[in-house]
């Protein structure tokens, strides 16, 4: 194998595994604080679902009031 063959494979795995460390290092440093950012992210959406829903039924609640009257 020539010899800049042999230096741009070595390159390209250097790179390579580079990057791969680099992806798992993040991963491990990131993957709680995106479990808490989805669980309160979960969380907020479950609040809000829950406030439209109760409004929505106020809404209705208070047409039918209007109409009995």
């Amino acid at each position: 194998m020539k010899k800049q063959n042999v230096r741009t494979l070595s390159l390209i795995v250097s790179t390579f595994t580079y990057l791969l460390v680099g992806a798992a290092i993040f991963d491990v440093l990131e993957s709680e604080t995106e479990k808490r950012r989805k669980e309160a992210l979960d969380d907020r959406k479950k609040n809000w679902v829950t406030c439209e829903l109760k409004n929505m039924y106020q809404t209705q609640i208070s047409k039918i009031k209007i109409v009995q009257n």
